[in-house]
């Protein structure tokens, strides 16, 4: 299997990749909008969102004034989101497999993520970290892989071996390699469970009904096969 560095990755076609999720149907019209749905609306004032891409999402953040800290791990893709919203947020670069240590504890009250976390090999210390800078009251929203879509568009013989699935992304017509991770969803559960989260809730939605008209094609897919996941997570209380 070939080598996979998804900062080159997001870096080389960061521009390309701006257009493709600011205007496409799978980002704009089926993600974006379910990731959005999520988030709840009372209590959230200080937000983070964990790999921020081009700042689709983080626009819309701003746009709600929410206090925005944003990362991703790609510094092309942090430029151009720095153009989309300014002074209004703090962007930086870092690695969502590494500690956060620019982040204080019990500072944030939403934390939240579009379609990055399936490109995390461990989920257990990246939710301790979570863990640790989302206050009591606050929540996770995230979008991740649905992991039976995967397993049947990648074709693997066995749905309960975690592996790396691999595949190649034609964007503006250049092929790109793409490496994510699959895992079960009995697994995430226990994750979840061992950092001390509950679900609040699980969707698997379809996309905004609009899609008909523009992609029929990618609607039929959208509305009969699933394809992504949707969390909201919250801190589970502890007994005294």
């Amino acid at each position: 299997m070939a080598s996979y560095d998804p900062k080159a990755f997001y870096d080389a076609m960061s521009k390309a990749y701006d257009e493709k999720t600011s205007t496409g149907v799978w980002n704009e019209m089926y993600d974006r909008p379910n990731v959005i749905a999520l988030i709840p609306e009372a209590n959230v004032l200080d937000v983070l969102e964990v790999g921020c891409g081009s700042g689709g999402l983080t626009k819309w953040l701003v746009n709600q004034e929410y206090h925005v800290s944003a990362f991703d791990i790609s510094p092309n893709l942090l430029k151009i989101a720095q153009g989309k919203v300014g002074a209004k947020a703090k962007l930086f670069v870092a690695d969502a497999t590494k500690p956060l240590t620019m982040i204080s504890s019990n500072s944030v009250d939403l934390i939240v993520s579009s379609l990055v976390f399936h490109y995390i090999e461990d989920w257990d210390p990246l939710f301790k970290e979570l863990k640790r800078v989302l206050r009591s009251s606050g929540s996770i929203v995230f979008s991740t892989h649905h992991p039976h879509a995967d397993w049947i568009w990648c074709e693997k013989e066995n749905y309960f071996t975690k592996e790396i699935y691999e595949e190649t992304w034609t964007v503006a017509g250049h092929p790109y390699l793409v490496q994510y991770y699959h895992r079960t969803l009995m697994e995430m559960f226990e994750i979840f469970k061992k950092n001390g989260f509950y679900v609040d809730e699980l969707k698997e939605p379809f996309p905004l009904p609009e899609v008909k008209k523009i992609d029929l094609k990618t609607y039929e897919k959208l509305t009969s096969k699933p394809n992504f996941l949707y969390f909201r997570l919250k801190k589970q209380k502890i007994a005294s």
